[in-house]
C-alpha cells in the first residue's frame, strides 16, 4: 500500500512456493519469480525502486523463513532494455545465470510484411495449407456448447497424439474456462473428410497474445499443419489489435539448461515465423543466512 497506515494499494504480486520432494521452490505460477504489476502508472521511477526494493525483501524473509536457498527472476528485454525491477535484484547481490531467445512477431507491421519476414519455406506451406485444410477459430463470442465441445475434442486429440494424458482435465477445464472471459482463442484444422486434424490454444493479455498447446496429427507431421495455425493466429491477433504475438523460446544445443533434440527442432520451426527476436534474462539471487 501507499503507506503503512493503509490506502491505496499501488501494485499486485502473484507468489507462491511449492514443494518438490524435500526441496521448496519460491516462484509466481509455477514458475520463476514475476516482477510486482503497478496499478499507479503515475509513479515515478525512484518510487517504483523503492516498492520493488520492499517487495524483495518481503521475498527475502518468507525464503529464509521456509529455508528456500534461493529463488530465479526472469526479464525478457524488449524494446524498453533492464526493468528498475531486475536492477534491483542485480543491486541485491544476484547474478545473471543464463540467456536464452524468444520468438515475437510485432503485430503492428502490416501482414505482408509478417510474411514477408517468414522463412521462406514456410511461405510456400502456408499457401500449400490452404488449399489442404478448412480451419475454424473458437472465441468467447461462440455458443458455450460449443466451446466446451471444442476444448473435450482438443483433449481428445491432445491425449492421442501424446499417447498419454500429459496435462490433467483440471487444466483443460481452466482454460476452456479463461477463453470465455477473454480474447482467448483456439485454431481448429479439418481435412477435407472433416475429421479433426490439428488444433491450437492460444493465451493472450492487454498486449501480448501466447502461443501456449497445441495438437497435429503424427502422421502429417511432414505436412503444413502447424504452418497455416500459426498464420491464423497472426491474422486473429492483428484483429485484436494485439502488439505482440509471443511464439516460443528458441533454444539452441549449447544452452545451460541442456535443451533435447526436440526442443531445438520446435525451436527451429518457430523461429521461421518470428519477426524479432528478443533475449529472455535469468537471474538467481542467493539468500544470505545471518
Amino acid at each position: 500500500r501507499s503507506n503503512s497506515r493503509g490506502g491505496t494499494p499501488v501494485c499486485l504480486w502473484p507468489l507462491a512456493y511449492w514443494r518438490t520432494v524435500n526441496t521448496y521452490t519460491m516462484g509466481s505460477n509455477g514458475l520463476e519469480v514475476l516482477p510486482p504489476l503497478i496499478v499507479n502508472n503515475s509513479l515515478t521511477t525512484e518510487a517504483r525502486r523503492k516498492i520493488f526494493k520492499k517487495c524483495i525483501n518481503v521475498l527475502e524473509r518468507v525464503c529464509d523463513k521456509m529455508n528456500i536457498s534461493s529463488y530465479c527472476v526472469k526479464e525478457v528485454l524488449m524494446k524498453n532494455g533492464y526493468s528498475a525491477w531486475s536492477q534491483c535484484f542485480l543491486e541485491n547481490n544476484a547474478y545473471v545465470r543464463n540467456v536464452s531467445m524468444g520468438c515475437f512477431v510485432d503485430l503492428s507491421l502490416p501482414l505482408d510484411i509478417i510474411l514477408e519476414k517468414m522463412r521462406r519455406t514456410n511461405r510456400y506451406s502456408i499457401k500449400k495449407a490452404k488449399s489442404l485444410w478448412k480451419s475454424k477459430i473458437i472465441t468467447k463470442n461462440d455458443d458455450v456448447d460449443i466451446i466446451n465441445s471444442t476444448f473435450s475434442q482438443f483433449r481428445k486429440l491432445h491425449m492421442e497424439v501424446a499417447g498419454r494424458e500429459t496435462r490433467s482435465k483440471g487444466t483443460w477445464d481452466i482454460q476452456c474456462e479463461a477463453l470465455k472471459n477473454s480474447d482467448d482463442f483456439v485454431i481448429l484444422l479439418y481435412n477435407k473428410e472433416n475429421e479433426l486434424i490439428g488444433a491450437s490454444l492460444y493465451s493472450t493479455t492487454k498486449t501480448n497474445v501466447t502461443y501456449s498447446v497445441a495438437a497435429y496429427k503424427r502422421e502429417l507431421f511432414k505436412q503444413p499443419v502447424g504452418h497455416i495455425s500459426q498464420w491464423l493466429a497472426i491474422e486473429y491477433a492483428k484483429k485484436l489489435n494485439k502488439q505482440w504475438y509471443y511464439i516460443g523460446q528458441r533454444p539452441y544445443s549449447n544452452d545451460f539448461l541442456k535443451p533435447t533434440d526436440k526442443e531445438i527442432a520446435i525451436g527451429h520451426f518457430k523461429e521461421g515465423f518470428a519477426t524479432n527476436f528478443y533475449p529472455t534474462i535469468y537471474s538467481v539471487c542467493e539468500i544470505k543466512k545471518e
